[in-house]
């Protein structure tokens, strides 16, 4: 308990984390962790799997990174295509070197560990869904051959296309799926359902399109020069333009900024 104030959001949070919604699923489950992670747990933003929201669970490990989790492997360069990363060994082996010379603040913490590793730009599918059926699909047409990663250094024009055609043929194939009439199985539980509904739908509502500063969404060059060819792009939502310069942040608080930094002589 960091702060007395908030004791009565703290047991309910200590009380539903953990495996108290072990029957709601994970997505229910990760939530709570993220709760408590917000409130002072580092454990919290490690533990769980937020389902198909790839960013999202990319997002809170680096939270815990930022916050003194830090471990040998980290959480850079480390991964696979069904978390939403692409597996490099080389970017593996730069972060798994440097982590072993940085050296936390006086709090024990790593608050610029993103601006020295860098940021990975993950794909997350949870436009479409809240599992990761698309994502899987994806991975196995990779790995028998047919798709190549549009990250791989070896993709091209022609391979992104493709890829970017594939992935839109799972999603609207996902789509349909979910619009069908089909019965549902004798120990369905309606209720549960609903409730994940819900919960993914409450998710999906908060989660930028472009992802977060510390796990930007991937987008394929080509279809982002299409989107600003059409006059649909729009620069502003670039995850990687720190928060301050933002139109939606508060100007009184960016002046203020802005003053200490100079104050200070700091530079950007």
């Amino acid at each position: 308990l960091i702060n007395e104030k908030y004791r009565e959001l703290y047991e309910i949070v200590e009380a539903n984390r953990g495996l108290a919604h072990l029957s709601d699923g994970h997505l229910a489950m990760a939530e709570w962790e993220i709760a408590a992670g917000m409130l002072g747990d580092i454990k919290g933003f490690s533990g769980g799997q937020t389902a198909g929201f790839t960013a999202r669970t990319y997002q809170k490990n680096v939270l815990s990174i930022q916050l003194g989790d830090m471990w040998e492997r980290a959480y850079y360069g480390y991964g696979s295509f069904t978390d939403g990363k692409y597996k490099s060994p080389l970017r593996e082996a730069q972060v798994m070197n440097l982590v072993k010379k940085i050296k936390p603040d006086k709090f024990g913490m790593y608050p610029y560990i993103d601006e020295i590793l860098g940021v990975d730009w993950v794909m997350d599918f949870s436009e479409y869904e809240i599992d990761r059926n698309i994502i899987d699909e994806l991975n196995d047409e990779i790995r028998a051959g047919k798709l190549l990663d549009p990250r791989d250094p070896r993709a091209t024009e022609q391979t992104r296309r493709e890829f970017k055609a594939r992935a839109n043929f799972f999603s609207q194939r996902r789509s349909e799926v979910l619009a069908l009439d089909i019965p549902y199985l004798p120990d369905f539980d309606a209720q549960l359902e609903d409730d994940m509904i819900n919960l993914y739908a409450k998710i999906r509502s908060i989660t930028p399109p472009q992802g977060y500063p510390n796990a930007p969404t991937y987008y394929i060059p080509e279809y982002l020069e299409e989107l600003y060819r059409e006059g649909k792009f729009d620069i502003k939502l670039d995850p990687r333009i720190p928060a301050m310069y933002r139109e939606s942040f508060p100007e009184e608080l960016r002046a203020k900024i802005l003053a200490y930094a100079k104050k200070h002589n700091i530079k950007e």
